[in-house]
């Protein structure tokens, strides 16, 4: 298998022409909706600064114009309330936007003559501002590149507006044919003593001692940039199976030994400690696919890359997430900041999102139909979400039909980040076994098992 990673890192030239103007949602004469606890933190986070999510989607297709993805979105926009809403204001309510033409925020990049076109799309969705203030913070980007037959989208919007699961939604709505969907929706549960105790150990957790790892604690630089690197389905699904566990947990299993073996593989000064990771799980339930704001909580996990032997770090990832489900505790954590004032919930998610506790955050999502746009076909989607400071580095698996892509968003200052891809794929092959390869041809299961942590 290749271990060919992605690199973006080049600037296009923008050309924007006018459009009529959008058309505010139907929600609009509704009282405005509350920031929740996630998008506040979201917004100290960003400190002002843009902070996008959001989706790269490659397209196979000759590219449509640039009136004619113009127009598919003015039709869809209607139905899609987070897209008529400004940042929150102090008082915590959700403002809609004023109406604005649709070519503020439907642009189209063209590459520059001198620099490659493929390699400026993760920089651009990384590094280019949302629309201003007075205008939604989201904008749909056609990126057109050398071959006739083959363009990118690039969906961005402002993080305390949507969660990665919102914007899936929000692609698939509005983007995508008949029949197009966006992921599965949270089934919630009552939340138990356990898992509520185990909320209060996490939050505990993060006011204690944290493994250091000087790769993710050196000073931001500034300028992150995006990698990644793909991998068929079935052969995480395969892995999943042979060993008794999910895809999430081959994933971050995988990840831990791709840190394990960036640090040295223990046989540095100091070893390979357990590295911290943030994974996001959505409280999206059915109805709430397009409601506006962060529908999100977050579990941490703590990655076994101290484990030699790659199969305990998978049982050892797989015995945290199974408590986790089995306890319901996202549910418990949705509980407890439903419960607290505004402000104890804002500073609750941002003490646990601290990167000096938690210096990495690990996202899951899967799209589960295929995506069509204006006749072309979307053979790869990929998550990404800018980082806040002092944060050095972010990942994703993205699961679009039978590609997974593993990408990486990380700050310069990260040495290594751009050999993530390339190691996680290298950890893969270790989790391997006789018994995965057996399985490699057999039926798969659907991509969301039951109780699974993650998205």
């Amino acid at each position: 298998m290749s271990h060919a990673t992605a690199q973006y890192t080049v600037m296009f030239t923008a050309r924007h022409r006018q459009a009529p103007p959008t058309t505010p949602g139907a929600d609009m004469a509704e009282p405005p909706p509350k920031a929740t606890a996630v998008d506040r933190s979201a917004m100290w986070a960003s400190r002002g600064d843009d902070l996008p999510v959001g989706f790269l989607l490659d397209v196979q297709g000759p590219p449509p114009s640039l009136d004619a993805l113009r127009d598919l979105a003015a039709r869809r926009l209607p139905h899609l309330p987070a897209l008529h809403r400004l940042l929150p204001r102090r008082d915590g309510t959700i403002p809609p936007a004023p109406p604005t033409p649709v070519g503020t925020h439907v642009k189209e990049l063209l590459p520059d003559p001198h620099t490659p076109s493929q390699a400026a799309t993760g920089h651009h969705a990384l590094n280019a501002p949302l629309p201003s203030k007075d205008a939604a913070p989201w904008d749909l980007w056609l990126i057109r590149g050398t071959d006739p037959h083959a363009y990118r989208l690039c969906y961005r919007i402002h993080h305390a507006l949507q969660d990665g699961v919102g914007a899936a939604h929000t692609v698939a709505a509005l983007l995508g044919g008949p029949g197009n969907r966006g992921p599965y929706p949270h089934l919630p549960r009552r939340p138990t003593r356990a898992a509520l105790r185990r909320v209060t150990g996490q939050f505990t957790a993060s006011w204690g001692p944290v493994p250091h790892w000087p790769r993710l604690s050196a000073p931001p630089a500034g300028r992150p940039v995006l990698v990644h690197a793909d991998v068929p389905a079935r052969r995480l699904r395969a892995l999943a199976r042979a060993r008794g566990t999910t895809v999430n947990d081959v994933y971050l299993a995988a990840l831990a030994r791709a840190f394990r073996s960036l640090n040295g593989g223990g046989t540095t000064s100091g070893g390979c400690p357990p590295l911290p990771a943030l994974v996001p799980m959505s409280t999206r339930t059915a109805g709430q696919e397009h409601l506006p704001g962060n529908q999100v909580v977050a579990m941490r996990v703590l990655l076994p890359s101290h484990l030699p032997a790659p199969a305990d770090c998978l049982r050892q990832v797989h015995r945290q997430t199974a408590l986790a489900t089995a306890a319901g505790q996202r549910d418990a954590m949705r509980l407890i900041l439903s419960a607290v004032p505004d402000a104890a919930g804002a500073w609750f998610v941002r003490r646990m999102a601290l990167p000096r506790t938690t210096p990495l955050y690990a996202s899951s999502v899967a799209f589960p139909t295929p995506l069509t746009c204006l006749g072309g076909r979307v053979t790869a989607a990929a998550m990404f979400t800018g980082i806040t400071r002092g944060l050095l580095c972010y990942v994703s698996l993205t699961g679009y039909e039978d590609t997974r892509r593993f990408t990486v968003v990380h700050d310069r200052a990260f040495t290594g980040g751009d050999r993530l891809p390339e190691l996680w794929l290298d950890a893969l092959d270790a989790l391997d076994i006789p018994d995965a390869r057996a399985v490699l041809d057999a039926p798969g299961g659907p991509e969301r098992e039951p109780g699974r942590l993650g998205p």
